[in-house]
């Protein structure tokens, strides 16, 4: 939720303070370490352009935690934006000179920030390649740190969210190993949202109890923070009434600090929770006036769009086309941890239905592992799609050499046909019946790993084979089964869009028989079909009229 400042642990870029630049830096300090009111950096900043002439003066360490410093007090305070790009220019100029690692992965980590907060992530991108190699070289804890955080918040705009956690995690490690403090606060703030979107809620409990650690300092900003973390996690568990009266301390604490995307964020988080509690129109005005907000990044407009989105069921057409529109012309396929899953998945997979930004859409849905709010959710990018209706195929298409590669896929086939129920798993007994029914014990199940082993290899996914006590599965959140979808839209109600679906399905008889009860239930589905659809199904299998007739009426 917030930014957080060195304190005297460690010089950031080496060296004492002295003269006016010197003094200058040590204000911005002093004031992004107090955390009162991110307004006052706007009255130090006041004296910016006094110095601006000195800058090209100083030595290269002292440039890079000057345009450092002035970066991020430009970006908390929202004062002097039009500041911003001359000061990253300069920013620029310092990374690419002479200046010790220190200095300029301070600098760089900076430059990521801004450029990430700007919504330009290739440019972030670049920036962090650069500095990368420098933070290689060991430039000290609080360079590290300052790296491993700006990485973090860029991992989060990107949309990988696992790899957010890694840099956060690596940036606390950090801390602890040297005893030291500062930046802690940004880090938690940034990894208690992350843990939620990785589904590790422990982890964020976690966290919240260093942020209320933190909190008893008594800074603003710390408060703020264990406060929005504390109506997180209630949104989590679903006890609205607890995360509205979080959200609305997290809001007063914001608004005292002065912090424009802080502010629009925990008014979008008080207005989800008033909705939540029935109170609709005063949800609206609440979105209206984080919509407001000056100074906020660029990709928080369509963040806000989507969050107002995921109130209805289905989400406005016209909200997801200018969250995600805005998102991708903001660059970023992230922002998401700030969206829970669940809702992140059925906005998704409504934005596909649609055709809005599908690219984009499904880019995000595959960096951030999202489950299909519905199996046949159309447009989702399914890690495998496994056709087993007319013969088997498999997309992507592996490659198998000179020799098929039998048992792996009769495994293969066996899991589409007989993992058809809710749980998608098929119990090692009668997959070892199955295929194996002359081995005995050791030898049985040491076949079936060896097999599953080889068809993990084969999809080239090992995520999409789930194996566990209950049995061998496809994982149904990254599978797609011709067979499974048949089996839902014969579920489905009558109707001549449900006979459509079959036709479009059903591209012959697979490979392994299909059980009696499920041509019954096909039969009782194609009842009345018209001689058009029988026609089309009999180019597909000659036979199966026939057979359906024979069980439709046993």
């Amino acid at each position: 939720m917030g930014q957080g400042a060195r304190n005297d642990d460690e010089s950031l870029a080496g060296g004492n303070p002295s003269g006016a630049a010197r003094r200058f830096i040590g204000r911005l300090q002093a004031t992004l370490y107090e955390g009162a009111c991110f307004a006052a950096l706007g009255q130090v900043l006041d004296d910016l352009p006094e110095i601006e002439a000195e800058c090209a003066t100083l030595e290269p360490e002292l440039q890079a935690e000057l345009c450092a410093f002035v970066l991020l007090s430009i970006w908390c305070s929202g004062s002097m934006r039009d500041r911003l790009a001359s000061w990253a220019a300069r920013a620029h100029s310092v990374l690419a000179a002479g200046a010790t690692p220190a200095a300029r992965v301070l600098v760089g980590s900076a430059l990521i920030s801004h450029h990430t907060l700007e919504g330009s992530l290739a440019e972030a991108e670049a920036v962090r390649r650069v500095t990368a190699g420098l933070a290689d070289q060991e430039p000290g804890v609080a360079a590290s740190v300052a790296f491993d955080l700006a990485s973090a918040r860029l991992d989060v705009l990107t949309g990988d969210a696992r790899a957010a956690a890694r840099s956060v995690e690596r940036g606390l490690e950090r801390l602890d190993r040297a005893g030291l403090h500062f930046w802690r606060d940004s880090l938690v703030s940034t990894a208690l949202p992350i843990a939620l979107t990785l589904g590790d809620p422990a982890r964020a409990e976690r966290h919240l109890a260093t942020m209320n650690e933190l909190a008893s300092r008594g800074r603003t900003i710390d408060i703020g923070n264990s406060f929005y973390g504390a109506a997180l996690l209630a949104v989590h568990r679903g006890d609205w009434l607890s995360a509205d009266a979080l959200a609305a301390r997290a809001r007063e604490h914001a608004d005292a600090l002065g912090f424009p995307a802080v502010q629009a964020l925990s008014r979008a988080l008080t207005a989800t929770c008033r909705l939540r509690l029935g109170q609709r129109a005063e949800a609206r005005d609440l979105m209206a006036l984080a919509h407001g907000i000056e100074g906020v990044p660029r990709a928080w407009p369509g963040l806000l769009s989507l969050i107002e989105a995921s109130w209805d069921d289905p989400p406005r057409p016209e909200l997801l086309r200018s969250g995600f529109g805005g998102l991708r012309a903001a660059g970023t396929a992230g922002v998401y941890a700030l969206i829970r899953s669940s809702d992140l998945a059925r906005l998704c997979a409504a934005a596909l239905c649609h055709g809005i930004e599908p690219e984009h859409v499904q880019r995000v849905i595959r960096k951030n592992d999202l489950v299909p709010p519905d199996p046949s959710a159309a447009g989702w990018p399914w890690r495998l799609e496994l056709r087993v209706l007319g013969g088997l195929r498999i997309a992507p298409a592996p490659s198998w050499g000179r020799k098929r590669p039998h048992m792996p896929l009769a495994l293969l086939e066996l899991l589409a046909h007989r993992g058809r129920s809710l749980d998608r798993r098929v119990p090692h007994e009668q997959l070892i019946d199955a295929l194996w029914p002359d081995a005995e014990g050791d030898a049985a199940r040491h076949s079936l790993e060896v097999a599953t082993h080889r068809l993990r290899k084969l999809l080239g996914d090992a995520s999409t084979v789930v194996v566990d006590r209950d049995g061998v599965g496809l994982d149904p959140a990254r599978t797609w089964v011709d067979l499974w979808q048949l089996e839902a839209v014969i579920a489905d109600e009558p109707s001549p869009e449900r006979q459509q679906r079959i036709v479009e399905l059903y591209q012959g008889p697979p490979t392994l028989p299909l059980p009696r009860a499920f041509e019954r239930s096909m039969a009782r589905a194609l009842w009345g079909a018209s001689a058009e659809v029988w026609a089309k199904l009999a180019n597909a299998d000659p036979s199966l009229r026939r057979r359906l007739e024979s069980v439709s009426h046993r």
